[in-house]
């Protein structure tokens, strides 16, 4: 059973996902960790931005051992359903691969499957409407 829940930084046990809390947090952020059968299986630092009604995806990870089995899914949904319960009008990220198993081409493909486009006004941004 997969399990998405808010958690302070110094709450995760995994030493791999306190990196990457570490590197993708800020004041701004709310931290959330995918626990698949009540284990530290991924991690999601979304921010919310009132001034553009819109949200920003800074990390999406999931561990290793948890590859392939729908967790960065749930985590991209859980955020787009966040961004809407906030009234957001798109999400917005920046893919960038954070290991070397990743190939930007396959994570940019993996988003564009989820309905993120590239941004016009951006080198860098993909976003989705969401209404």
């Amino acid at each position: 059973m997969l399990e998405i829940k808010s958690i302070e930084p110094n709450q995760v046990r995994d030493n791999c996902l306190k990196e990457r809390i570490k590197e993708a947090s800020s004041c701004k952020t709310t931290e959330y960790i995918a626990f698949m059968n009540g284990v530290e299986a991924g991690f999601l630092s979304l921010e919310y931005w009132a001034s553009t009604s819109s949200a920003c995806i800074y990390e999406i990870y999931v561990l290793p051992e948890y590859k392939e089995k729908g967790i960065g899914k749930e985590l991209l949904t859980f955020a787009e359903k966040k961004a809407i319960q906030l009234e957001c009008n798109y999400i917005q990220l920046i893919p960038h691969p954070l290991d070397s198993n990743t190939k930007l081409h396959k994570l940019i493909s993996w988003y564009e499957k989820h309905g993120y486009k590239k941004d016009n006004t951006s080198n860098e941004y993909w976003i989705k409407s969401l209404f």
